[in-house]
């Protein structure tokens, strides 16, 4: 995924990836000494065009320096371009979009919102940030995505994006960013959320044509109007907070009121791996970093020590819902011909090895000698398969009748002799029934001990006796003799 924070003065690009949704790691940055901000209106078509057009160069630009094709692109804007960025108690729905439509003077369709912070640090209050951006804008900024096949998926304040890469929610905080022709200010608490005051008149270059002192006495001035517009939006605010100065060192350095109210620089958080980026410089990329952490879960347990419980940090993507399903759709139609390429390749590299082999083959001379063997074979196979399936029902319907005999004449008693034996089911479906057979003895009492006998070899199992009977002509007695199939093993 890429960043690009499109400041007055300059370009910010980032390369990162989020790394199991809890860490982003920086992987590549640039810089572009160029803002390609649009300078005229876009509310008219012939603005519209060339807005457009500034977008496209923008993204050309980057393109040059850090591919755009395959990669999620995440747009951050300066704060003084949204129509409105301030925080404000609710009831419903309908009251939020009734109060956007008073600040904007807008209709809804004419502007793109997002809801950012939600806070409600008294039961019954309800706060919530909203950041809105001119519709004509975001249409200006997507065809230009669309002109250049750029994958934009989230255009962001840099207020907001500064602020969620500070790291820290449950503080006050007082924001100053000057830029060459334009300056703004931002107020955050955790009880309200966040607002901007432009204050242009403390851009550079009109700090820069004053005399010390009277631009000094100017910041002094807007100073205290923020933050009097900070304690009516907050309802409490410490005082004297410091201010986190995002301008040139040398601005910091020129005036004295800079001197007394900078707050210590901000560093990454641990949620942000800063790459090749110098310790001294993270807050200068916090604006272009911070938006590519909008998918972190700020409300899980690593944030319990930062961010209070009341309170919900959350995208500020302010591009409409009809933009995000174009994007999704392109993303997915790009997906389908990445594979439909590498399944296109795969049937190549087939087709190549077959018409090689076909060629190979068609080229092959096969020996006479071979050719004499092939067609023997050809001829024979009819009797190799029968004698095939003769091994192969000689496998499955194998009684080991030679091995039963034996062993039946193995341990055969004195005095008993056999009528009959028969080995082997006919119907292959009862192994207890393996041996039947009909024995004859002048003694009853033999037949137990031929049983015994039997009984006692693991060849048989379940050696029975179902039936004696007695020969009255002879007085001899017949037993029919059952032997079940034991360990053929053996």
């Amino acid at each position: 995924m890429i960043a690009i924070y499109v400041s007055p003065d300059q370009t910010q690009v980032v390369r990162a990836k989020l790394h199991k949704k809890e860490r982003v790691v920086i992987q590549q940055t640039c810089r572009i000494a160029q803002s390609f901000l649009p300078q005229q209106a876009y509310e008219k078509d012939d603005g519209a065009n060339r807005c457009i057009d500034c977008f496209i160069d923008l993204f050309q630009s980057v393109s040059e320096q850090i591919k755009l094709r395959k990669d999620d692109v995440y747009l951050v804007l300066p704060d003084y371009l949204f129509s409105m960025i301030d925080c404000f108690s609710f009831e419903t729905e309908d009251g939020i979009r009734e109060h956007i439509r008073s600040v904007t003077q807008k209709n809804l369709e004419e502007i793109c919102y997002a809801k950012p912070i939600l806070t409600a640090p008294e039961p019954q209050q309800r706060l919530v940030t909203v950041c809105a951006l001119p519709r004509k804008l975001i249409d200006c900024i997507y065809e230009a995505a669309d002109e250049e096949k750029v994958r934009l998926v989230s255009v962001e304040s840099a207020g907001i994006s500064f602020l969620r890469c500070t790291g820290v929610f449950n503080k006050e905080e007082l924001v100053l960013q000057a830029y060459q022709k334009q300056a703004t200010f931002t107020g955050y608490s955790s009880n309200g959320g966040l607002f901007k005051l432009d204050a242009p008149e403390l851009s550079l270059e009109n700090l820069g044509h004053m005399p010390t002192q009277d631009a000094d006495q100017l910041i002094r001035q807007y100073m205290v109007e923020f933050e009097s517009v900070a304690h009516q939006t907050f309802e409490f605010l410490n005082q004297d907070l410091p201010y986190t100065l995002l301008m040139p060192p040398r601005l910091m350095q020129a005036f004295p009121v800079f001197r007394e109210r900078k707050a210590t620089a901000h560093h990454f958080p641990d949620y942000i791996d800063p790459g090749d980026i110098p310790e001294e410089e993270d807050e200068l990329w916090m604006c272009a970093v911070g938006t590519l952490a909008q998918d972190i879960d700020f409300s899980s347990d690593a944030f319990l020590d930062v961010l209070d419980a009341y309170e919900s940090i959350q995208s500020g993507n302010v591009l409409p819902e009809d933009i995000l399903k174009n994007t999704q759709k392109y993303q997915k139609m790009q997906k389908a011909l990445r594979y439909t390429k590498f399944g296109i390749l795969g049937m190549s590299a087939l087709t190549v090895l077959e018409l090689g082999a076909i060629f190979f083959l068609s080229n092959v001379q096969v020996p006479p000698g071979l050719e004499q063997d092939y067609q023997s074979a050809q001829s024979s196979m009819d009797s190799i398969n029968k004698e095939l399936d003769l091994i192969h029902t000689r496998q499955k319907e194998h009684e080991y009748p030679i091995e039963a005999y034996a062993a039946l004449l193995s341990d055969i008693p004195e005095g008993i002799g056999f009528n009959s034996i028969e080995i082997g089911d006919a119907n292959k479906k009862d192994d207890s029934k393996w041996i039947k057979a009909k024995v004859v003895a002048d003694n009853p009492l033999k037949f137990q001990d031929y049983v015994a006998s039997l009984s006692r070899n693991a060849l048989f199992n379940g050696v029975s006796i179902p039936q004696i009977a007695s020969d009255s002509s002879t007085n001899y007695k017949t037993a029919d003799l059952t032997i079940g199939k034991g360990n053929l093993s053996q």
